[in-house]
């Protein structure tokens, strides 16, 4: 999605996702939680979601958490994973939003 052509709908539903995914996130225990507003200076997402884990097992567990609550709440599955093989970090693209988790 580019600057373009946002809606009110759209920015609020990027906005929705990057919030639920944050959420979900804390519900696992992830630390250092940040939602970065990245419409106005990039065109790669509206939004990154960054979060950080203790171990390579807490790192797929909040990536799991993340993927099944967004799915759940607002029937969203993200278009590519990428990172889980060793869990040192992992990406969950969503398309507007991308959710980072690092260990």
């Amino acid at each position: 999605m580019t600057t373009s052509n946002l809606t009110a709908s759209n920015i609020d539903a990027a906005l929705e996702l990057a919030t639920t995914a944050a959420d979900l996130a804390a519900d696992t225990k992830a630390v250092d939680i940040r939602v970065l507003k990245l419409r106005d200076i990039s065109s790669v997402a509206d939004y990154f979601v960054l979060a950080s884990g203790r171990s390579h097992v807490q790192v797929e567990a909040i990536c799991d958490r993340v993927a099944e609550g967004v799915r759940e709440r607002l029937d969203e599955r993200p278009l590519s994973i990428e990172g889980l093989k060793n869990s040192q970090w992992a990406v969950l693209d969503y398309g507007s939003v991308v959710v980072h988790v690092f260990q």
